[in-house]
């Protein structure tokens, strides 16, 4: 998928049964996987595993465009971390 993440919002922690790959197009992606927290720029690659709570968010000064590629036999959505 093709998606846009609004400058300043961004997706809480949660994790899902399938892996995800993102790729940076436009922006800055500020992300915490895990225990690792990264900050992701145009041309960069981001991979999620499989159940590992993660969340990420487009930092203040633009939207983030990024293509993610992920198995969807297990849903598109995932579980929100307690």
């Amino acid at each position: 998928s093709l998606m846009r993440m609004p400058a300043g919002t961004g997706a809480v922690a949660h994790s899902h049964p399938n892996g995800q790959w993102i790729y940076i197009l436009e922006g800055t992606f500020r992300a915490k996987i895990g225990d690792t927290e990264l900050v992701a720029t145009p041309g960069t690659v981001v991979y999620v595993p499989s159940n590992v709570i993660h969340s990420g968010q487009a930092t203040p000064e633009a939207d983030v465009v990024f293509f993610t590629v992920k198995d969807a036999s297990h849903s598109l959505h995932g579980i929100k971390a307690a």
